[in-house]
C-alpha cells in the first residue's frame, strides 16, 4: 500500500477529512488533510502515530509504517528485525 493509499484509508476509517484533522489536533484543519491527499501525497510524520492510534480504536488500524515508511520503516522490515533480535 502506498503512503497515499494509506492516508485515504485512514480518512475512510475515521469517516472523513475533518475527523482526521481533529485526531491530529490544533491547528490542523480539513484543508490541511485535503492538501496532504491532493498536493503532498502523504501525511506529515508527526501525525502518523496519532492516526495509527485513532484508526486502531475504530477497529481498522492504519499503521504509521504504512503512512510514513520513510520515517517508521515498513512493517515486514520491522518484524524481520524483531525476530532476528530475539533469536
Amino acid at each position: 500500500m502506498s503512503e497515499l493509499e494509506a492516508l485515504k484509508k485512514a480518512v475512510l476509517v475515521l469517516e472523513g477529512q475533518t475527523a482526521l484533522a481533529a485526531v491530529c489536533g490544533n491547528p490542523v484543519k480539513q484543508q490541511h488533510v485535503h492538501n496532504w491527499i491532493h498536493r503532498d501525497k502523504k501525511i506529515p510524520a508527526q501525525h502518523a502515530l496519532k492516526v495509527q492510534n485513532a484508526t486502531e480504536k475504530k477497529g481498522d488500524r492504519v499503521d504509521a509504517s504504512e503512512l510514513r515508511p520513510d520515517v517508521f520503516g515498513c512493517m515486514p522490515c520491522v518484524n524481520v528485525q524483531r525476530s532476528a533480535a530475539t533469536s
